[in-house]
């Protein structure tokens, strides 16, 4: 639909000599050439408008075809994420921000030799994780002394893995302590 649209001339004018310059564009009106917008809803994701006509040449929004009622502000805001149960927005998808309570799934446990691991998942919004467990450090225990084929020899056993076990030739020397009175001898 068509209407017309006005130009405004833009002139200045010197204070002290009063002599005029600025755009002396000399239209005096134009057509409205109006497109029409069906109204676009708002969504959390993404901002709508509501239905209005707006001129192609002068840029200016109208509520009526007619270009009677114009109009400054077309845009509808974004709407509110809807979040269910599991923090997901069940417009957009998108995870509101939360604590993750994780529950584990899969636990792999840490050996002296390598790292385990632990798999689970988020009890709110079903996020997955894993999270590695360094390996064990070696925890030996009491050095154990043995005879065997005519030597002395000692060993010990790691606590966190009985396969894995130190062992050394005992470089003992015998030593003959005199009793005494206190200590028996």
């Amino acid at each position: 639909m068509n209407k017309k649209c006005i130009r405004f001339l833009i002139v200045f004018v010197c204070a002290l000599c009063l002599f005029s310059y600025g755009c002396h564009e000399e239209k005096e009106e134009e057509t409205h050439n109006l497109v029409y917008y069906e109204m676009k809803e708002a969504t959390c994701s993404e901002e709508g408008h509501i239905a209005y006509y707006q001129c192609t040449e002068c840029h200016k929004y109208y509520k009526d075809m007619d270009a009677m009622e114009e109009i400054t502000d077309v845009v509808i805001p974004k709407t509110p994420h809807q979040y269910d149960e599991t923090y997901h927005c069940s417009i957009c998808g998108e995870v509101k921000e939360h604590e993750h309570q994780y529950v584990w799934d899969n636990i792999k446990e840490p050996t002296c030799e390598e790292d385990g691991l632990k798999e689970g998942h988020c009890q709110l919004c079903g996020e997955e994780t894993k999270e590695i467990i360094n390996k064990l450090e070696h925890d030996y225990g009491e050095w154990i002394h043995v005879f065997e084929d005519g030597v002395h020899k000692h060993y010990r056993v790691c606590n966190n893995d009985n396969n894995h076990i130190e062992k050394e030739i005992c470089n003992e020397t015998s030593e003959v302590i005199e009793p005494t009175c206190d200590d028996g001898g």
